[in-house]
């Protein structure tokens, strides 16, 4: 990195633009949104051994602090700690070299929550598709689909199938998929999560047509699929 001065109260250009000093140890910069979190690190850290002072910048919400001597294995770790929302957003300049088993459960139990957020972030922005009913659009279920030719099928499905059967099969995609945020596989909490979203009484050839509907239409079809052939 091509830092220009390192006089007191100057302001300095460098490869990430201008080095501005906000107290007397540590000077702060603007880091390019097209550059790597390594290729930041590793340069920023140059540049505080050149400056003999702390760096601070921010990368993707995340406020790095450096100096010459920080780890760049530990920063980027505790970045992205800090990205998935593990940690707060302050990193640095010295991390821990290991975490504790209390901080590595908080890591998971954090990134369970990032995919559930996400996974109903996905859910509520699917559209409602409907059909018309004494000239009212009807609502029909939402739920991830496999393929283009899935969402024909699903309103095939909804604008003749039993209301409670499509409500059922919904309720029970998506609590197959707030599973699944905890990486938990289909066979192992299908019949579970079945049971669950049983609200209405629903068996015998009406838990078929969910069954085969889910089957058909939604993303993960075909593991549930193979778990209903094996169960």
């Amino acid at each position: 990195m091509s830092v220009l001065q390192n006089n007191f109260g100057k302001v300095l250009q460098g490869d990430y633009g201008i080095f501005d000093l906000i107290n007397k140890n540590t000077y702060r910069v603007i880091a390019s949104d097209g550059s790597s979190i390594e290729d930041v690190i590793a340069e920023t850290t140059s540049a505080a051994r050149e400056l003999k002072s702390a760096i601070q910048f921010e990368f993707k919400g995340v406020t790095v602090t450096v100096r010459a001597n920080s780890n760049h294995t530990l920063i980027k770790r505790d970045w992205l700690r800090a990205s998935k929302g593990c940690i707060w957003n302050n990193v640095g300049p010295k991390p821990a070299p290991v975490l504790t088993d209390k901080e590595k459960t908080n890591d998971k139990s954090a990134e369970i929550n990032n995919r559930r957020r996400q996974l109903e972030w996905e859910v509520a922005s699917l559209p409602y598709r409907g059909t018309t009913a004494n000239g009212l659009l009807k609502p029909i279920m939402r739920i991830e689909l496999r393929d283009g030719a899935a969402s024909k099928r699903l309103d095939y499905y909804s604008s003749c199938g039993d209301s409670k059967v499509i409500g059922y099969a919904e309720r029970w995609a998506h609590l197959m998929r707030w599973e699944m945020a905890e990486d938990k596989k289909i066979n192992d909490m299908a019949k579970k999560t079945s049971y669950q979203a049983n609200t209405d009484g629903i068996d015998g050839s009406r838990y078929f047509s969910a069954v085969k509907i889910l089957v058909s239409c939604w993303r993960y079809g075909d593991s549930l699929r193979r778990w209903y052939l094996s169960a």
